[in-house]
């Protein structure tokens, strides 16, 4: 029965990707089942559709190859809570969504975590016989924490069973700026150059931005030049 149901679910998603893409396009794609998660929270049945489905929206690019895990949106506002794994999330919806991929995870208390906090995490780590190296590659785990790598990443789901790789780069759990508090975004990187120089890390948050600048528009996609950030 599970196996009938995961085939029949891949046929529907290949059937409505190719529906989708054909009704745009001639864009003709083998029917060869190697899903990949678009920027636009879609799965594509592989990346050929994903590449035709582009001609007809200029802003979709590849998040990252498999199915699309389910997006978590949350409003931008700054009012910090502590997880028990010493980490600082923005807001209370942003810490469900981290527990809602980490059964086990638990609220510490409310505000920023404390070195206190930091120093416990740290504690856990290094109990865990995991050498790795320390090339930066930045990757955000499904419990909602960037590892600095994917070998990281795999030390710490020896103590969090079911954690796994959500996407590459770090993951948006950290925003503290009060110009986007009244907007909502998915926590997806999907990086665009603003016309005021800094890089925002999807097109939601640059609209967000351009609430209060109306000036502000798209320069291109991915980031610019310099290194400042919105997120």
């Amino acid at each position: 029965m599970c196996v009938r149901f995961l085939l029949l679910r891949k046929f529907f998603i290949l059937a409505v990707a190719v529906t989708a893409v054909s009704s745009t396009s001639l864009c003709p794609c083998v029917k060869v089942y190697q899903p990949v998660c678009g920027s636009d929270g879609i799965t594509y049945p592989n990346i050929c559709t994903l590449k035709c489905k582009q001609t007809s929206d200029h802003n979709l690019t590849l998040g990252y190859e498999g199915e699309c895990e389910e997006l978590c949106f949350c409003p931008l506002d700054y009012n910090p809570v502590c997880g028990r794994n010493g980490e600082t999330y923005p807001n209370n919806c942003a810490f469900k969504c981290a527990k809602s991929s980490n059964t086990g995870l638990e609220l510490s208390h409310k505000g920023e975590c404390s070195n206190e906090n930091i120093r416990a995490k740290k504690s856990i780590e290094s109990q865990l016989d995991c050498p790795c190296t320390k090339k930066l590659s930045q990757v955000c785990g499904t419990d909602g924490n960037t590892y600095g790598n994917a070998c990281l990443l795999r030390c710490a789901a020896k103590i969090k069973p079911g954690l796994k790789i959500a996407h590459k780069n770090r993951c948006l759990f950290h925003i503290k700026n009060p110009i986007l508090t009244s907007c909502t975004c998915p926590y997806t990187i999907q990086y665009v150059c603003g016309t005021d120089g800094a890089t925002y890390d999807n097109p939601c948050i640059l609209k967000c931005a351009a609430d209060t600048n109306p000036g502000l528009g798209r320069a291109h996609r991915g980031r610019c030049e310099n290194k400042t950030y919105f997120s």
